[in-house]
This record gives structure tokens, sequence and C-alpha cells, in this order.
């Protein structure tokens, strides 16, 4: 059943375009430099149009209202000190990074104000199936293409993403939008959900994996009924059993959960990093250590959790921040969710799975900021759940069930 939406026109489709091309950040044979501009060109008009638009009718419109303005506002405020006690170029990455996402949320409210938001990520999800397709085609006759990005890295490592904790962690988040089959159905469920997965699988990104198997765990379970059980206790199965017989693939041979020490070793040093960074916020607790690379006890540290890390970067401050966004997130798109209105479903469980990553990775969903563009499109649907139109499409909706 096909949903009339108010209005879809150019600028829809370009948004849809940016992010799904967001988590690409090279192609074979074409100039890096390239790919950034274009991407960067996108990002220009997305965020620009809205802007124009708005000047003229001297309106605002923010994804979730005063509540989730004021959290976003409080997360750059917070952030400023540590800038300030930072390197310049460190506190200029973080100060574009964060201006970037409200602008973003900002280009998500007007789709918002024009009844397209949820088709524009539908399409933005076909637009990224291509590229994951293209990616597993030439990974099979390349597979020893080196990365412009990193010379010591090749595609069947990284795919078109930066590194394997790039791009499966970024395939996650697309990944909902197939397999509830809200949006999507039939055959066209099966090969999106097929070289999406085969990606994750190919350059063995654990994050991206765990993730993605957390959002649909949940989906599964809550489906109340015997076939999504069955469904579901299938594909845990199927994990399983992949997970034991290519476990040097997945970089699980070495170490194990028998003790502290064997723990650090399977999860490559992130248990022994997490401890040093309650030692760095307890001496930095209000400011923090400072942005970038961080020296403490004559050694750097690369801490693997985006709340730990803007903690011991920025302070406790900051670091709740990122808890409370996360938290009116889950809470709105819960309430939306548990109220039947199933375009909420495919959004809540993006931001899920994006807030699982978070706790894996060390910038989340607050860093790489083009490949969680797709994650902050959902993260408005659900803290704007309340919207008319939506509500008017849930009846509709849920005759497809």
């Amino acid at each position: 059943m096909e949903v009339k939406y108010k209005v879809f026109g150019y600028y829809e489709y370009i948004f849809a375009i940016y992010i799904g091309a967001g988590p690409i950040y090279w192609l074979p044979w074409i100039p890096l430099k390239f790919v950034e501009g274009a991407k960067l060109a996108l990002y220009v008009f997305v965020v620009t149009w809205p802007l124009l638009h708005i000047s003229r009718t001297t309106r605002f419109y923010f994804p979730g209202g005063s509540k989730v303005f004021l959290w976003m506002i409080a997360f750059f405020a917070f952030s400023i000190p540590s800038m300030l006690l930072s390197e310049m170029q460190p506190a200029l990455y973080k100060l574009q990074n964060t201006v970037q996402i409200l602008l973003l949320l900002f280009a998500c409210g007007f789709l918002e104000k024009r009844g397209t938001i949820e088709a524009v990520a539908r399409l933005s999800v076909k637009v990224f199936a291509l590229f994951c397709l293209f990616s597993v085609v030439l990974i099979f006759i390349i597979p020893n293409y080196t990365s412009p990005l990193n010379g010591d890295l090749v595609l069947a490592q990284t795919g078109f993403g930066g590194s394997r904790t790039g791009w499966s962690p970024a395939i996650a988040l697309y990944l909902p939008w197939v397999y509830t089959g809200i949006f999507v159905s039939g055959l066209i469920v099966w090969l999106g959900c097929f070289v999406m997965l085969a990606n994750q699988v190919l350059v063995a990104g654990r994050t991206g994996m765990i993730s993605a198997l957390v959002a649909f765990l949940i989906y599964g379970v809550t489906r109340k009924n015997v076939k999504g059980l069955m469904l579901t206790f299938g594909i845990l199965s199927a994990v399983y059993l992949f997970a034991i017989n290519n476990m040097e693939l997945l970089r699980l041979n070495s170490g194990g959960v028998g003790s502290r020490a064997a723990l650090d070793e399977l999860s490559t040093g992130r248990i022994e990093v997490y401890i040093t960074s309650f030692k760095i916020i307890s001496e930095y607790f209000i400011a923090g250590i400072g942005i970038g690379d961080i020296t403490y006890a004559g050694e750097k540290w690369s801490i693997h959790n985006v709340i730990l890390k803007s903690a011991a970067e920025s302070g406790v401050l900051h670091a709740a921040t990122i808890v409370g966004i996360f938290f009116v997130a889950l809470q709105r798109g819960l309430r939306g969710v548990f109220q039947k209105n199933l375009l909420i479903i495919p959004a809540f469980l993006t931001v899920l799975s994006g807030i699982v990553s978070s706790f894996f990775e060390p910038v989340g969903m607050f860093g790489t900021f083009y490949s969680a563009g797709f994650w902050w499109v959902c993260f408005s649907i659900c803290v704007s759940y309340k919207r008319t139109y939506a509500v008017n499409f849930t009846n509709e909706w849920r005759r497809l069930k």
C-alpha cells in the first residue's frame, strides 16, 4: 500500500541521496576528493535550503520541541570548557561536528513540517542498499583493493567505510528498515538483508554485528507470535553457529571470560582502557582532560565507549547530556511503539542499534557525522512521534499487518 505524503519534491530526493551515501567514504577508481566534495555539497544544500525557507517565514521548528533542543544546547555548552583547554585542531573538529548535527536536526524538522521524513528515510535505505550490493560484488572481485584512507587496509576489511568499525555499525543502522517489512516487503526484504549482512560478515565488524543483533532480538521477542519467535530463535542459532565456526575471522580465538586479563584480551584491550578511563574521570571530573588524543600516566589511551570518552574528555556534565539525549529518544520512541504507531518501529530500532554500538566505539553517533546522519534522522522521528500526520497514518499501516 502506497502512502501519499504531503509534499515530496527535489529536496527530499537530494536529502535521501545524502543520507543514503553517508557511510560511503571512498569508492574504487574514484578520486577521494570527489567523494568528499560531493558529500559536502549535498550536506550544504540539505541544511541551507531550510534556513532560506525559515528566513522568509520567520518560523523555527526543531524535532522533539524545546526539550530536545535544550538537551542539544546543553551538549554543546558543556563541551566548551574542554574545547578551550584543548589544542586548536581537535577543538575545532568537535565544534564543527556539533554544529553539523544541530543543522541536520533543523533540516529534519523541516522534513517533519512537510510530512516527508519517513519517506526520505525509506528512500535513503534503498540508496544505501545499492552501495552495499556494489560493495559485496567488489569484495569478491577485488578484495585486496587498497583503501585510499589507510594504506594498511583493503576493501575486504573496510567496505566503503573508513574501517570495519565504521562500516559494520553503519549497516546496523539501516537494517531495521528492511527486516521489519513495514516500508518494503517480499523479495526486497530478503535481498536487502542479505547484501547488508553479507557486508558485515565479510568485513567481520563485531560491533556492528552485536548492535544489529540486539535490535533484531528486541524486535523478534516483542512480536508476540510463534512465527516471530521461531524466526528469532533461528537467526540467533545461525549467528551462534557462525561465530563458533569462524572465531578467527571474528577475532574471538584469543582471550576468554575466565579472568580480567582474558576478558581484556578478548575485547582487544577495552577492559583495561575502561578501568583507566574511570581514573581519568575521577581526576578531571568537571571539565575533563581535554579533547583529542588522551595521554594519561605517560601513555596514550583510546576509549571505546562514547559516554566514558565524553566524561574523560569534557567532564561528567557533558557525558550526562549524552545519556539524556539517548534517554529521551528511547522514551519517546517506546511510547510511540506501545501506541501501535508502526512508522516508529524501524526508527526506534535504529536508535537502539546506534546506542548499543556507542558502548563499544569511541565516538558513535556524535563523532562520525556522515555515518551517523541516518541515526539522527531516526532520532528525529522518535522524539517527534506525536506529529499529527504520523498519527493519521497509524490505522493505515495497521492494515498491513
